[in-house]
């Protein structure tokens, strides 16, 4: 009783909902409450798009841009995906009506490649190997028919989009016969009346089979290099061999004689060169004596700096040392160039018939000199006196060895016996230096196979200067042996001052110790204790039974030049380098 009939807020009034295309799906968003449907209405709300009848829920999809069924999203063939205006499915009549391209008012189809910007209907022809007009065919000047990875078209700026011939990692272009796999841009032209690499001429100077034709005015067979032609022909007139500096001269080419007459004869670059046939010798003079080398010379029409006739130079590098110079004594050169020393110094192959001196052992057996040293200066008369080891003597019982010093050895004004019988004493000698720095010259003896603590251990004797006449070991400082069979005092090396200390310092090698690895003892000046040997200073050991390191030792300077004196020891027997292959 409101004076209204079946309005809205009846309870039982329906929603209706704007179908403005007609097409019985309604706008959601558009609606009306009434009892009755208004005209234009629908009961449903699920139009996507209320203003076009093709697009509604189950509606066919077509090729216009729009959601046609409502599901979501259009067909993926209705993406521009290469933004060229073209789509891949074929517009619908009715015309595009989705969203358009960026640049594009309207959206054309049959888009055959839409990866490809440049593919597309009505799209310009590009020599890319590609159909870009979608007209289902490649232009013919973009195949490559004779399989040489070259086509007739100038490639794109683009680059190449298209397939590759079979052995081809790319396609160029230019190609100017494409019948031909030996012609194209990337071909070697040779003499065959064929352009072989299509730079437009036949046969030009860059065949590299043309040859180089040249005048010969003065008819020596050999053409003037600066008229070279080079070309496929051939001409009567010219000749193919050049190299003639001069050619209106027959006599000046290439292979005639060098000769001292002011002329490049040879056509060389030199005129009258170091290989005149007429010319003189000339020796090196490096070091300005006016004596030559005779291992460095040339030959040459003037006499070039630094080099003279004479080659009779035994050194050009000492100007004091040539024939016309005099020999000076204790030098060690050969001053006057004679080859020989004169009365200074040994030279050449000499036999120790020619000795200055021998001395002998006292006895058969003896083996004087198996071990020999310079002494020092025992007796401080100036004169350096020597050392000489006889093992086998046995003026203290069979083999109880000696050492004697200066002289015959049967009146040495020096004699140390061994200490007993089968000691070997004097196996190994050496100068010791002053061990105790009391300005006396004292000598390091071995007896390597002494017994005296264990069987044959061996032991080194300290005799400390000065010293005269006949003495025994023991009257020394005694390094004895550690263990039986060690033969301490095979080898023995005196006289360096390892520790810098002023004191001289001793060496002992005992090569059979522990199984035949051997030690080596390093005892620092001053001695004067008798004791065994491993109560010295430094003991060095071998690492594998029979290295048998401290067989023999030496003295080796200063080598890194520290102030320290060095030595090196010998292992003959080590097997790092492989078996037997010993080591120092």
């Amino acid at each position: 009783c409101d004076g209204t009939v079946d309005e809205a807020d009846a309870s039982d009034a329906s929603t209706w909902y704007a179908d403005t295309d007609g097409d019985s799906y309604g706008d959601a968003n558009s609606l009306t409450v009434a009892c009755t449907q208004p005209s234009g209405t629908a009961t449903n709300s699920t139009d996507c798009v209320d203003t076009d009848a093709t697009v509604r829920p189950g509606g066919t999809e077509v090729c216009d841009g729009q959601d046609n069924d409502c599901s979501g999203a259009p067909l993926s063939t209705e993406y521009d995906d290469d933004s060229d205006g073209h789509v891949e499915c074929s517009v619908d009549a009715g015309g595009w009506d989705g969203s358009f391209t960026t640049g594009f008012t309207s959206m054309g189809g049959n888009d055959c490649d839409d990866s490809e910007s440049t593919v597309y209907p009505s799209a310009a022809e590009l020599c890319d190997g590609q159909d870009n007009n979608c007209d289902g065919t490649t232009p013919s000047n973009e195949v490559d028919s004779d399989g040489d990875g070259y086509v007739s078209c100038t490639l794109d700026a683009g680059g190449w989009d298209g397939g590759l011939t079979s052995g081809h990692t790319s396609m160029q272009g230019g190609d100017c016969n494409d019948g031909q796999s030996a012609q194209n841009p990337g071909a070697t032209e040779v003499c065959d009346a064929i352009d072989n690499d299509c730079d437009g001429v036949v046969d030009g100077t860059n065949a590299v089979d043309a040859s180089t034709w040249y005048t010969d005015s003065d008819g020596d067979g050999y053409g003037d290099t600066t008229s070279g032609v080079v070309s496929c022909n051939t001409f009567t007139s010219l000749i193919t061999t050049g190299g003639d500096c001069d050619d209106t001269n027959s006599a000046i080419r290439p292979g005639a004689s060098e000769v001292c007459d002011g002329l490049d004869n040879d056509c060389n670059g030199t005129v009258d060169g170091t290989d005149v046939v007429d010319g003189t010798t000339y020796y090196a003079d490096l070091d300005s004596d006016g004596y030559g080398d005779p291992s460095t010379f040339q030959e040459g029409c003037t006499n070039p700096q630094g080099f003279v006739t004479d080659n009779t130079d035994c050194d050009d590098t000492a100007t004091l040392i040539n024939p016309g110079a005099t020999e000076i004594c204790g030098d060690y050169k050969d001053n006057d160039c004679d080859n020989t020393s004169n009365t200074c110094g040994l030279y050449g192959t000499l036999s120790a018939s020619t000795r200055t001196a021998l001395l002998k052992g006292e006895g058969a057996q003896e083996y004087a000199g198996a071990a020999v040293s310079s002494a020092g200066d025992m007796n401080g008369d100036g004169n350096a006196d020597l050392l000489i080891g006889a093992y086998r003597n046995s003026d203290n019982g069979q083999y109880a060895g000696a050492a004697s010093g200066e002289v015959d050895l049967a009146n040495a004004p020096i004699e140390v016996y061994g200490e007993s019988a089968y000691s070997k004493l004097g196996y190994a000698v050496s100068a010791a230096g002053d061990v105790n720095y009391d300005g006396y010259a004292d000598l390091l003896l071995g007896a390597n196979e002494d017994s005296g603590s264990y069987s044959t251990a061996g032991a080194a004797y300290l005799m400390l200067g000065p010293i005269s006449g006949s003495t025994g070991a023991a009257t020394g400082t005694k390094l004895s042996g550690v263990a039986a069979s060690n033969e301490a005092g095979t080898s023995v090396v005196g006289g360096g001052d390892v520790n810098n200390d002023n004191y001289s310092d001793v060496i002992v090698g005992a090569h059979g110790n522990s199984n035949n690895r051997g030690q080596v003892y390093l005892w620092y000046g001053p001695i004067s204790n008798s004791a065994s040997l491993d109560a010295g200073d430094v003991v060095i050991s071998g690492v594998t039974a029979n290295d048998h390191v401290g067989y023999d030792m030496a003295l080796a300077g200063d080598t890194n030049g520290d102030g320290y004196s060095d030595f090196i020891v010998g292992a003959y027997g080590d097997d790092d380098g492989g078996s037997g292959a010993g080591a120092a």
